[in-house]
């Protein structure tokens, strides 16, 4: 018998209290194109980078959009619901699904750092 492996859905995820830290456009490089081409144009995507601080651990999360819009959930302050799983930040934006985000980078806090978000 084979088994296959089933993904989380948004039921099976657990949800943990974060507060947002700081977000920041995130600027792409674009390659030079040198010549003409008959290549269609990068998409046109808005990027930022989120951070989030989840007890004493802060991540970075790259937050895409189609739309020019970073939602009000995401400024910094704002408390947000996050789950982890395997380099990826589910956040629950109202009036959305849950954002699906990269973890870009993750940070253990410690000292005067960890006890001073709570």
């Amino acid at each position: 018998m084979l088994t296959i492996p089933v993904a989380l859905t948004a039921a099976d995820r657990r949800f943990e209290k974060a507060v947002v830290v700081d977000n920041q456009e995130h600027t792409k490089v674009l390659p030079r194109r040198g010549k003409l081409t008959d290549a269609p144009p990068p998409s046109t995507e808005f990027d930022h980078d989120i951070t989030v601080r989840v007890g004493c651990t802060q991540y970075v999360a790259r937050y895409r959009s189609e739309l020019e819009y970073l939602p009000p959930t995401l400024a910094p302050g704002q408390s947000i619901e996050v789950s982890r799983d395997k380099g990826v930040l589910y956040a629950k934006i109202p009036g959305n699904k849950d954002s699906k985000m990269s973890i870009i980078q993750s940070e253990q806090l410690k000292g005067d750092a960890c006890t001073a978000g709570k």
